[in-house]
């Protein structure tokens, strides 16, 4: 008698531990498809990247700066707008229309491109400021998302600049990496002038020398023949 309680009350505790532990999931845990079903309303989700495709901004010459968009989220993004104005009339000359650009539909994990001319107008350096992006998480919404692309550090330089630059690149070239600035360059220049004027500075010597030499030499023979 006592070894079938001792069984009923462990099939008890049995059956009340799976209870607990049903119970349990039920209260606290997540089904695989409500997380599904989360993810999914995550919506649209701009990432925003600002560059130059060119290497260098030269002064008098159109610049083309790109904004690379890029669709994060798990819906497509409509009505993107994007507007990159902040650029100082200081510095650049740029058409304020130009720099304002809509795309009409970017798909979940798809991209797009916006591109517009800017003409540096004087040397300096410095940060950019932002794009501002702007879309709607369905295609009838009222509402709108905002974004912001990353900023970018600009050096402005001159045609002098750009054709000394490709001197140097081939200068180092040329010497095997050995004069790579214009200060190698300008040391090896200084050198190469002090060594020429040592090298002129000891012919003019030796020629003055060798004269020297022949007028002793012919006042010699001058006055032997008058010994005669």
């Amino acid at each position: 008698m006592s070894q079938r309680l001792w069984i009923a009350l462990a099939a008890l505790l049995l059956v009340s531990s799976l209870a607990l532990s049903r119970g349990d999931d039920g209260g606290f845990g997540v089904s695989d498809d409500e997380e599904f079903e989360e993810v999914e309303d995550q919506g649209a989700h701009l990432v925003a990247r600002k560059f130059i495709p060119g290497k260098d901004l030269v002064v008098g010459r159109n610049t083309t700066v790109a904004i690379e968009l890029y669709n994060a989220g798990n819906s497509a993004a409509y009505d993107v707008v994007v507007r990159d104005g902040e650029w100082q009339a200081e510095y650049f000359e740029f058409d304020p229309e130009a720099v304002v650009e809509t795309v009409e539909r970017i798909p979940a994990g798809g991209t797009a491109r916006v591109e517009f001319t800017v003409i540096p107008l004087k040397t300096g350096s410095g940060v950019t400021a932002a794009a501002h992006i702007t879309y709607k998480l369905e295609e009838d919404a009222r509402n709108v998302q905002s974004a912001l692309s990353t900023t970018m550090r600009l050096g402005i330089i001159t045609p002098f600049q750009v054709l000394l630059s490709k001197a140097l690149r081939w200068g180092s070239y040329l010497t095997l990496g050995a004069f790579t600035t214009l200060e190698h360059w300008r040391n090896a220049a200084i050198i190469t002038a002090l060594c020429t004027v040592a090298g002129l500075g000891f012919l003019g010597y030796t020629s003055v020398t060798e004269t020297r030499k022949r007028q002793i030499y012919q006042k010699a023979l001058n006055e032997v023949e008058k010994m005669k």
